[in-house]
């Protein structure tokens, strides 16, 4: 991507967000609701916050914002009450990755809030992910030696940590670390029964990409913030199959595949991921 072109967003990302609290300091709003965006890295979420950002009655917090991150992870309650309270928008989206497994008590915590959950082909996530993160090998390996409080296994369950036990191997390529920590990280949508929690949205990052004008305004509605065409503008579809599919062992393509399914409808309970 030529550096000029870089340039260009970032003129009129400013220029936007200018505009943006010159509108909210004329017309403050009254806040409505908080907003969450979790689930798996590499996964569009920042597509999601920054198309979300687009709107006059949002105020965005990105996990590079050091009001309200450290190191990527949330800070305080009380840190992210405050910033909600200051705001002038009308919904106040934070995103929350590293926090994924805790939606289900942020929602409650924030209420009225709402959290939206993009899933991704695991196939794209993994050729994204091992661009970004060379170290996801040592992640899995101290996932499946140390499990503990820190964010990368905190909420994984019993069942899960067994599964990424049987499927270890000192061996493991970098893409297959990938696969492994998008199984675990995606699984617990349904562990932590978010399928289930009506104020939880699921959105496939495919369709995000190919039919932007008919999948934001979904998302939109949801978060109960008006939707304009122009807020899509800049989602295209150039990532899907990209690169070519990861070589992965078949035991770590089944399990993927097998929670793929399960994210379309086409199984009926988690335990068919098994």
């Amino acid at each position: 991507m030529p550096a000029s072109y870089s340039v260009s967003r970032e003129l009129q990302r400013r220029l936007m967000m200018a505009r943006k609290t010159a509108y909210q300091t004329i017309r403050p709003q009254r806040h409505q609701s908080c907003l969450f965006v979790a689930g798996m890295q590499r996964s569009g979420t920042n597509m999601v916050m920054d198309v979300l950002e687009e709107s006059v009655n949002t105020q965005v917090f990105h996990e590079t914002d050091p009001r309200a991150f450290s190191d990527y992870e949330l800070l305080d309650h009380d840190v992210l009450h405050a910033l909600v309270e200051k705001s002038r928008a009308g919904t106040v989206v934070f995103k929350a990755l590293l926090e994924s497994d805790l939606i289900p008590n942020l929602l409650q915590e924030f209420a009225p809030a709402r959290a939206i959950w993009p899933v991704r082909d695991y196939r794209d996530v993994v050729n994204s992910a091992k661009r970004s993160f060379p170290h996801l090998k040592r992640t899995i390996q101290r996932v499946v030696m140390e499990p503990g409080d820190y964010w990368q296994s905190r909420g994984i369950s019993e069942e899960t940590h067994e599964i990424l036990r049987e499927l270890y191997a000192d061996d493991l390529s970098i893409e297959e670390s990938a696969a492994l920590f998008w199984f675990a990280r995606n699984r617990l949508y349904f562990e932590k029964k978010m399928h289930e929690n009506k104020n939880i949205l699921l959105t496939r990052y495919e369709d995000l990409v190919t039919r932007p004008r008919e999948v934001f305004p979904e998302i939109f509605d949801f978060a109960g913030i008006p939707f304009h065409n122009k807020h899509a503008n800049r989602v295209h579809a150039g990532s899907i199959a990209r690169y070519p599919k990861p070589v992965l062992r078949n035991s770590i393509s089944a399990v993927c595949e097998d929670l793929s399914l399960l994210f379309k409808g086409r199984t009926r309970k988690l335990g068919a991921v098994i």
